[in-house]
C-alpha cells in the first residue's frame, strides 16, 4: 500500500484528491495538510510514498516544499497539481524532479 500526502489550501480540492486516490485500492491518504508548513511537518512524520502538491499556498508554497521535502524523502514521487498554467512553474518544478504537473480541475479519468 503506497502512503500518500496531500497539499492543497482549497478544501474542496483536498476533498476531491482524498475521494480519488482513496478509490485507488493500492494508495491511502495518510496526510492533508492545507499549508505548506503542514505538509512538511507532515511528511517528515508519515514519510508519504507519493505527495500531491500545490504550488501556492500559504508559508510555504509548493516549490518551495518540495526543494526542503527533497532533503529527506528524495525518492518520493510528487505531482503538482495547480491552477497556474505558468512556463516557469512548470520549469522549475521540473528541474525539481516532480512525476507530473496537473492542471485544476483535476478530472479522475486523467488524473490516474
Amino acid at each position: 500500500m503506497y502512503k500518500v500526502l496531500i497539499a492543497d489550501d482549497e478544501d474542496i480540492i483536498c476533498r476531491g484528491l482524498v475521494s480519488m486516490v482513496s478509490a485507488c485500492g493500492e494508495m491511502e491518504v495518510v496526510a492533508v495538510a492545507e499549508d505548506g508548513e503542514i505538509a512538511l511537518e507532515k511528511a517528515r512524520e508519515c514519510l508519504p510514498d507519493l505527495m500531491i502538491v500545490d504550488i501556492n499556498m500559504p508559508f510555504l508554497n509548493g516549490l518551495e516544499f518540495i526543494e526542503k521535502v527533497h532533503v529527506f524523502l528524495p525518492d518520493a514521487a510528487i505531482i503538482i497539481v495547480t491552477g497556474y498554467e505558468n512556463f516557469e512553474f512548470v520549469q522549475k518544478a521540473l528541474q525539481l524532479g516532480v512525476t507530473d504537473y496537473v492542471l485544476k480541475p483535476v478530472m479522475e479519468d486523467s488524473f490516474f
